[in-house]
């Protein structure tokens, strides 16, 4: 994780530095956001079990089409995503190497935490109302968000078996992931270049987040974040 942050640092310097040899209407930025994930699956057979707080930092770009009309994107890493998952009549969900072979044939009520890791890209619309003082209101809709995995682990507790921790989930959870949603917030001026942006954001994941033996269970992810961003 700590490889990602400096990453994404480092890039947030490089924007800084080229911020001078970009067109005026043209902003960079860095945010840090923590973020509350669960899964939502689509029949009874498995249950929401839990919510995953995790961390996003991220890299922004922001194009202003107008004073107040800005197409914003950028680059960030999400740590810590997904949620846990109750499986009413258990069975083979898993797939991959497991720590131990019992957890391939869970039982009834069984409890997985799935821990991902993604590559995000955002594409979102952003509206701000006129200044008041140093302080905007805006709003972000819509906010369209590309997911690519680059890492999952989750937690087991089956009753009967012992609780594994860590488990290595990369082949139980897909690849792709992608979001729709809204949020809103407030932009204050520091300077006459430099802003802090405070945003809660509501995503709806739209494609199933794990890759279950048993196929007619599907779960899409759903988050709620609150950015703190800096922009220049």
């Amino acid at each position: 994780m700590k490889r990602w942050i400096i990453s994404v640092l480092l890039s947030a310097g490089l924007f800084q530095l080229a911020s001078g040899q970009v067109p005026a209407n043209v902003r960079f930025g860095f945010g840090l956001a923590p973020t509350f994930t669960w899964l939502s699956p689509n029949i009874n057979a498995a249950s929401t079990a839990g919510t995953n707080v995790g961390v996003q930092v991220k890299t922004i770009v922001e194009y202003y089409m107008g004073y107040n009309y800005v197409l914003f994107s950028g680059f960030g890493m999400a740590f810590r995503q997904g949620g846990a998952l109750e499986y009413r009549d258990g069975g083979n969900i898993l797939q991959g190497v497991l720590s131990d072979s019992a957890y391939y044939q869970l039982p009834a009520n069984s409890k997985v935490n799935y821990r991902i890791r993604y590559i995000e890209v955002p594409l979102g619309f952003r509206m701000r109302t006129a200044e008041f003082g140093h302080l905007r209101y805006t709003f972000q809709l819509p906010v369209f968000t590309l997911g690519f995995k680059v890492g999952a682990r989750g937690d087991i507790e089956a009753p009967g078996l012992p609780v594994s921790k860590g488990e290595n989930l990369g082949k139980s959870t897909k690849f792709f992931q992608f979001a729709y949603g809204f949020g809103a917030g407030i932009e204050y001026s520091l300077t006459q270049d430099m802003s802090l942006l405070l945003n809660v954001r509501y995503h709806q994941g739209v494609p199933d987040v794990t890759r279950e033996a048993i196929d007619d269970i599907k779960a899409s992810m759903n988050r709620i974040e609150i950015l703190a961003a800096i922009l220049f």
